[in-house]
């Protein structure tokens, strides 16, 4: 406490600050570094109040959008309110100032740099949801998806030859780390940095916290550098070898607990090689404890269900396996009872409900295709109550709805399909969007109303 003003001197600390910020002939430099310093620092102080991460999340179809942050963007967050405050104490001090302050933002970027690590391993639920979306987004939007697909034959009014893409959608946020160390390679180093963050799924929505947070450090790191005058090469090399040193440091400690999950799965899959199910149940649980974001797999959902089949245990992941085991079989009406039941039974599992959403999906696919509308609508409004942001749901809905003459379903779906799409940073979303306008416009016009059809479908074709 010691190193904090008090208020009476608080009008000669100002002065202070104002006196090593701006002395007495300043050059025009000098005064423009000192200026991107005071933007860095203040780009970091409001990064604690905006968002870094956050993906759309809706507990019904009639209740309203909303964002899910994961923990440890509040973490950061507070952190960087921290970094923040320690600066501002360390400059009012003045005493070795611009030491303590290198070391305090070099300590932040490196902090800062592992952000995506830290969603992408540890914020499971988060991440798996984002990946999710970004799944069906693709399956919309890919070359061979529903909307380039459905351009030969969307001229009908009814859409009534569009047939829906059923390939499957991916589940995975990162590929499972099963592969044995004589197996690595540079594909496999590749798959890594998914881990950091090089992913679709994180751009998609990521948000301006982080950037805003990373900018402002280097900022403030390079005026610190121009600060040391003389010795400016010498600083920049210091930091550049302390940050590069510290950056392998803590990647060592982050990569700890994958290899240790990795040698969990191999030694999983040898003990399912060998009949021996409860070890390996045992072995993978272990696994998905150091790398909690395999949970949220397919794979590995799908292995655990046939480890807890073969040893009689009443999971809901072996009910999703023996549903699986059906549908192989080409007993579909079975499989398609284990799903439904799996909607509402499973809401506790997030990752397991969008496995038993995404068969429902193409069974739901299969029965459009085939022309049987009741069943594909039946089976896809079910989806939406127990997925209600779900992309891919609402555009086959929309398609069977068109096709029905369900106005009002119709306009919910455009709707709701616009707020989930606002939380994507991505132009590839303004097709669907429009595609999606397209279809009320001709349901406005088989209702009688051409006008607003009219204002739609000049909307729909408005960059």
């Amino acid at each position: 406490m010691a190193g904090i003003p008090k208020l009476a001197e608080l009008p000669q600390t100002l002065r202070n600050l104002v006196r090593i910020a701006a002395p007495d002939g300043l050059s025009l430099p000098t005064l423009l570094s000192r200026l991107t310093g005071i933007a860095g620092f203040i780009a970091v102080f409001c990064s604690a109040f905006a968002l870094w991460f956050s993906v759309p999340v809706a507990v019904s179809f009639e209740a309203p959008v909303t964002s899910e942050a994961p923990l440890v963007s509040w973490v950061y967050r507070a952190a960087g309110l921290g970094v923040s405050a320690a600066a501002l104490l360390i400059f009012i001090r003045g005493s070795r100032w611009r030491p303590r302050l290198e070391r305090l933002y070099l300590l932040w970027f490196v902090a800062l740099l592992f952000f995506p690590y830290f969603v992408s391993i540890w914020s499971a639920d988060v991440a798996g949801r984002a990946s999710w979306l970004q799944s069906q987004h693709e399956s919309l939007t890919k070359l061979t998806g529903d909307n380039f697909t459905a351009q030969e034959y969307k001229g009908s009014l009814l859409r009534h030859r569009v047939d829906i893409v059923n390939q499957p959608i991916e589940t995975q946020v990162v590929l499972l780390p099963d592969w044995e160390s004589q197996s690595f390679g540079w594909s496999r180093a590749f798959d890594i940095l998914e881990w950091f963050g090089s992913s679709d799924w994180f751009a998609s929505f990521l948000r301006k916290g982080w950037p805003l947070a990373l900018g402002g450090t280097v900022a403030i790191l390079l005026v610190l550098i121009r600060e040391a005058g003389p010795l400016a090469l010498r600083t920049a090399q210091r930091i550049v070898w302390q940050g590069a040193a510290l950056f392998l440091a803590v990647l060592v400690v982050a990569l700890v607990p994958v290899l240790i999950g990795r040698s969990f799965l191999i030694a999983a899959k040898r003990c399912a090689q060998r009949g021996e199910y409860a070890s390996a149940r045992r072995l993978m649980q272990w696994g998905a404890r150091c790398v909690p974001v395999i949970t949220q797999d397919g794979d590995y959902l799908l292995q655990a269900g046939l480890l807890a089949n073969a040893l009689g245990l009443p999971d809901p992941e072996a009910a999703y396996y023996r549903a699986r085991l059906a549908e192989d079989a080409g007993f579909h009406f079975q499989a398609r009872t284990i799903y439904l039941e799996g909607l509402s039974a499973d809401q506790s599992q997030p990752a397991l409900l969008r496995q038993h959403v995404d068969s429902l999906l193409h069974h739901a696919a299969n029965a459009m295709n085939a022309g049987e509308l009741d069943s594909a609508t039946a089976l896809l409004e079910q989806v939406l109550v127990a997925d209600p942001a779900n992309l891919k749901a609402n555009y086959s809905l929309q398609l069977a709805y068109l096709r029905s003459g369900n106005l009002t379903g119709l306009r919910m779906l455009r709707q709701r399909m616009t707020t989930v799409y606002s939380y994507f940073n991505t132009l590839l979303k303004e097709p669907v969007l429009a595609n999606s306008m397209e279809n009320e416009a001709a349901g406005e016009l088989l209702g009688g109303d051409s006008a607003v059809a009219l204002k739609e479908w000049i909307e729909s074709r408005t960059p």
